[in-house]
């Protein structure tokens, strides 16, 4: 049984890490710098060649090949200079994500009995390996290329006069941060640029009200969440995965916006802000408990155990409505109305897959009743206008402190 997780949960990491891939900011990895610049003893990739990287290179799957939204790995005729520099951050991109992968499993195979986990992890380390080595070849050889065609290009235009792009040009890479926060100054939270970073600041007050009404206000009346649908739904303790996606999945989506994606950045807040609020308001008012979880569990493995450490720091009060549902559906609905995502097919039914099996992970793993994930669906459907407000983008960063007067 050991050996068919381990296979369940590689495919699973395999398949999340190119969503996730695909969503991370291209502008942050550069080939220049540490840790995807050349080492000493690579000697500028040569000593892959000496291990015959560039006979077994092309046996290597290449998801580019089956998936249309990656861009392919192979240099072609007509290529430009921007075309090679894009092909180099998507070398970054795939050695950062297979070492993630690495280090992701390493964690997650702490939790196998005796010492397994490090056969586990040794093999999976081991096949994730020549996907680094060929980014680790690849990469030195294309920088070289861009170099030369850069070279070329300079020769074969006329000088120009230096022009100062405008800041009000936007850019059109979904990727592309619409901000540089290298210049945020404390002073200047203020200023159109930078006032949405103040939104950030809900989530120190939630956490301490969450924590005021989850350990200090105890001494309640709790009621019970229970119904008959919740007898009928089986325990699953499979679905702690997505269950413990959600901090991935609404983390990533606050960063994505946040860099790429102010005004949905901003939609994405304010709903959180307006339902969790209430939330809060209600475990006050109307606080709630369930006693759904199992006393013991049939099967003993990785997840079964990993529950057993959760259960004990997780309470069962303060359960309606759910938070885990309303974090879910909003970034759910944020991908629904961003740039990136709205017009993208595969993307949108990939959050919404996502958000829908993080939902019902709730109470297959015997977190919520059905009540919770109702009720959490009630509220997101009240607030759900929130995101279809039209903020506009945000200012440019121009570098001045003060506005211009008229």
């Amino acid at each position: 049984m050991e050996l068919l997780y381990t296979l369940l949960l590689a495919i699973f990491l395999a398949v999340a890490s190119h969503y996730i891939g695909q969503m991370l900011p291209r502008e942050s990895f550069d080939a220049d710098r540490f840790p995807y610049r050349p080492f000493a003893f690579e000697k500028n990739g040569s000593i892959y060649r000496r291990i015959g990287v560039h006979k077994w290179m092309d046996m290597v799957p290449d998801m580019s090949r089956v998936m249309d939204d990656m861009i392919p790995k192979k240099l072609h005729a007509g290529m430009t200079a921007e075309d090679v520099r894009v092909l180099i951050r998507e070398t970054c991109v795939a050695e950062h994500v297979h070492f993630m992968l690495c280090v992701v499993f390493l964690f997650v195979s702490r939790f196998w009995e005796d010492n397994t986990w490090i056969f586990f992890w040794g093999i999976y380390a081991v096949c994730n390996l020549p996907f680094i080595i060929i980014q680790r070849y690849n990469r030195p050889m294309l920088v070289r290329l861009l170099r030369r065609m850069e070279a070329r290009e300079r020769a074969a235009s006329p000088p120009r006069a230096a022009t100062t792009p405008s800041p009000n040009r936007k850019r059109k890479d979904p990727f592309f941060p619409m901000i540089d926060y290298r210049k945020f100054r404390f002073s200047k939270l203020n200023t159109p640029q930078f006032s949405h970073l103040k939104l950030l600041l809900y989530w120190p007050l939630y956490g301490l009200a969450f924590f005021f009404v989850e350990r200090v206000s105890t001494d309640r009346a709790w009621r019970v969440m229970h119904c008959a649908l919740d007898d009928l739904i089986p325990f699953c303790e499979y679905f702690v995965i997505p269950y413990m996606l959600w901090f991935v999945y609404l983390i990533g989506m606050l960063l994505y916006t946040l860099l790429c994606d102010i005004p949905a950045f901003k939609r994405l807040m304010w709903f959180i802000i307006f339902t969790y609020t209430v939330t809060i308001l209600i475990y006050l008012i109307y606080p709630t408990c369930q006693n759904l979880r199992p006393t013991s569990f049939e099967r003993d493995n990785i997840f079964t155990r990993f529950l057993t450490y959760f259960y004990q720091f997780d309470t069962n009060t303060n359960v309606n409505p759910s938070i885990h549902v309303i974090g879910s559906l909003a970034v759910m609905f944020t991908s629904w109305h961003t740039k990136r995502f709205e017009k993208s097919v595969p993307w949108k039914v990939a959050f919404t897959v996502m958000g829908v099996l993080i939902s019902i992970s709730t109470v297959f793993i015997k977190q919520h009743s059905v009540i919770d994930i109702a009720c959490a669906l009630l509220l997101c459907g009240i607030f759900y206008p929130v995101m279809q407000i039209n903020y506009k983008d945000a200012a440019p960063d121009t570098g001045a402190t003060h506005l211009p007067k008229e």
